[in-house]
């Protein structure tokens, strides 16, 4: 039988108790990494400032197919702010303190095409 803890994670995972009695301790950790839930990948994410709605919206549509997330705001997982020429200050503000590249649109379509940012 193994020990508690270990008896513990696999029946929060859906293991029949008569299963996690006929394991040893071993076999039971073992069980348990082998079915670890999933580690979330980390997401790039980018945000827009500056832009007419039109222009935001075609940005938005072109950073998605390339399999970036768009968020509204800067954000402790944002990558990215992309900034056109009406950029609003708090958000350049915000990127600037958070460590986020700030890009323009050429920058931002250049790093869509080859996965490379601008120097």
């Amino acid at each position: 039988m193994p020990s508690e803890k270990v008896a513990k994670i696999l029946r929060k995972r859906g293991v029949a108790e008569a299963d996690i009695a006929a394991m040893t301790d071993q076999r039971a950790w073992d069980q348990v990494y082998l079915t670890a839930p999933a580690k979330r990948e980390k997401r790039l994410e980018v945000c827009f400032t500056g832009f007419t709605d039109a222009e935001k919206s075609e940005l938005a549509d072109l950073a998605k197919r390339g399999g970036v997330t768009v968020v509204t705001k800067v954000t402790v997982g944002c990558f990215l702010l992309c900034a056109g020429a009406t950029a609003g200050a708090k958000k350049v503000k915000e990127a600037t303190e958070r460590g986020v590249r700030i890009v323009s649109r050429e920058g931002l379509e250049d790093f869509l095409l080859t996965g490379e940012l601008p120097g």
